[in-house]
């Protein structure tokens, strides 16, 4: 995956995760690293027929944009983290293409080398990461109730489908 220009993932499961798990085989990219690679080296004839989730990771104190935030999206159906991916640092946006059709939850939190994220650090991300990350934000899920002060733990699904564009901004 880093021949390739992938940076680490903070998916457990993948196989670009920064620290390869006992008895997992690095020798094919899982589900989330194929996706990461598509987004990298998108054919641009392709792009209209592929689903895309995207939106903006944003502060509820002053609106700024929350740069290297883990978003996650997870399959509602089986649970499992299907992509995963850093907000920019000056808008705090993310992008999924090419996500399997169906329902997923979005989820966000930040890169703080804790165990709920397998200890990964901004530091093992990339450069623009580590030196423009914000870690001093709540975990939380995307909900139609988004705001600056809903339940984190609330979670709305999210239909993604081929061929159209999902926005799903979180506060």
């Amino acid at each position: 995956g880093h021949m390739l220009g992938l940076s680490h993932s903070s998916v457990i499961s993948s196989t670009m995760f920064y620290v390869l798990p006992p008895a997992q085989d690095a020798s094919a990219l899982a589900v989330e690293d194929q996706l990461a690679m598509l987004r990298s080296y998108p054919e641009p004839g392709l792009l209209p027929s592929l689903s895309q989730l995207r939106g903006n990771v944003t502060s509820g104190w002053d609106g700024h944009g929350i740069g290297g935030a883990i978003v996650f999206a997870i399959e509602t159906v089986s649970g499992d983290t299907l992509g995963c991916d850093y907000t920019l640092p000056d808008d705090g946006a993310y992008h999924f293409i090419g996500l399997p059709a169906g329902d997923y939850y979005v989820a966000i939190h930040p890169l703080d080398a804790s165990s709920a994220i397998g200890y990964i650090g901004p530091a093992n991300i990339n450069e623009l990461i580590r030196d423009r990350g914000e870690v001093l934000f709540t975990p939380e899920y995307w909900d139609a109730a988004e705001s600056n002060d809903d339940d984190g733990a609330a979670k709305t699904a999210v239909a993604v489908t081929a061929g159209t564009v999902t926005e799903v901004d979180i506060t």
